[in-house]
């Protein structure tokens, strides 16, 4: 079972009133293609440099959608990606994910049936 599309979206910006990119947090894509490598870039050797490939700033109410699999099932390589850091003290970074299933995903396993009530009951 495999994860074929992911919907992310920030709940807020970095910090009020700034632009959303001189806040850092965005989503970095370092694979994506970009002017400068069209079929897309090369493999990635430093996870913690976000000025490669493509970047989304967090904006309030954005929804990014992306394919983590190719048609013929296969994960593509090109899908790769990760947060930045936020960049300001002050400033934090909120967001959810949605990941849509390419088969049905049920929550029988009792494992995780109990950690869902733990969490439920700690937090709602």
């Amino acid at each position: 079972r495999r994860s074929p599309a992911t919907a992310l979206t920030a709940a807020s910006h970095t910090r009020a009133g700034e632009a959303p990119e001189s806040g850092g947090g965005q989503t970095n894509f370092p694979r994506a293609a970009t002017a400068a490598y069209p079929d897309g870039g090369p493999p990635v050797h430093d996870y913690f440099d976000c000025s490669r490939g493509l970047s989304v700033y967090p904006q309030e109410g954005k929804i990014i959608i992306f394919y983590s699999m190719l048609p013929n099932g296969e994960m593509d390589d090109y899908s790769l990606h990760g947060g930045c850091d936020v960049l300001f003290s002050n400033a934090t970074k909120w967001s959810a994910n949605f990941w849509l299933w390419n088969k049905p995903y049920h929550f029988v396993d009792p494992a995780r049936r109990r950690a869902t009530k733990e969490l439920t009951e700690e937090w709602i």
